[in-house]
Formats: C-alpha cells, structure tokens, sequence
C-alpha cells in the first residue's frame, strides 16, 4: 500500500475513535443525569456526530435548539405572541395564558466545548501513533528515528 494512502486510512480511523471518544464524554459526564438535574436522557441522545466526507476529521453537534442555547447562554428578553392571542404555559398543575413574557438571562452550562478539551490530549497522541504506523507500513525499507 502506498504511503498515502496508508495515511488517509490512519486519518479516517483517527476520526472515528476521535468522534466516538468526544461524543461519549458529552453523553456520559456533561449531558448525564446529574449534571442536568434530568432523567430522560433526551439530551444526551440529541448529540449527533460524523465524519467530514474526506474522512480527515469530524463533526459533532445537537438535534435539540435549547442544548444550542445552553451551550452559549442567553440574554434576556421578552417573548410575544404574534399569530395567537396568547401564549400557553404551564406551571405546575396550573395553566397560565399571557401575552408576553419576560424570559431571563441565562448563563451558558457548556458541554460540547470542554468535552473536546477534556478529549484533546487523547486526539493528539491517537493521531500520532497512527500516523506513525501510517508511515512505518508505507516505508518499510526504510530507517525512521523519532
């Protein structure tokens, strides 16, 4: 097998490893039970991922808007009725019905973010080790020292 492609197939078994590892820590330690105060595990089933189509990398993300908005925080405002007289919620056992409301400013609760940092260390030595045995099966005539 040629060097190159000894390499793209090192690049696209580093992006699935890579994309499993991140998605995992998402979905076990930020998005868990715990750290949401919630049980339905709706969060952590929401968070998508796949590899880029050259295979050299990966993309991870949401189905869910409000885990995009946890992510960044929110500022305040105020939220109209427009196309119904008013807006329906509920509190409790009690419905309420107005026609605007007043939502507040929210901090962000990241996850995706310091999920990639948490995993970098383990990314970098990955891609190492298969590059180098990338290069090692593409080379084997040849004398590498590191």
């Amino acid at each position: 097998m040629s060097l190159e492609l000894n390499i793209r197939k090192a690049a696209t078994e580093w992006s699935q490893l890579g994309a499993l590892r991140v998605v995992n820590r998402i979905r076990d330690h930020y998005l868990a039970g715990a750290a949401l105060k919630r049980r339905t595990g709706t969060a952590a089933r929401s968070v998508t991922w796949e590899i880029l189509p050259d295979g050299s990398g990966f993309r991870f993300g949401t189905t869910l808007g409000y885990l995009i908005a946890w992510e960044n925080g929110i500022r305040a405002h105020r939220v109209v009725a427009k196309n119904v007289q008013a807006l329906r919620f509920k509190i409790g056992n009690e419905v309420f019905y107005r026609k605007r409301v007043f939502i507040p400013a929210q901090a962000a609760r990241p996850s995706f973010g310091p999920a990639l940092e948490d995993v970098t260390p383990y990314l970098q030595k990955t891609a190492q080790r298969l590059v180098y045995e990338a290069i090692l099966a593409g080379l084997p005539d040849r004398k590498i020292v590191l």
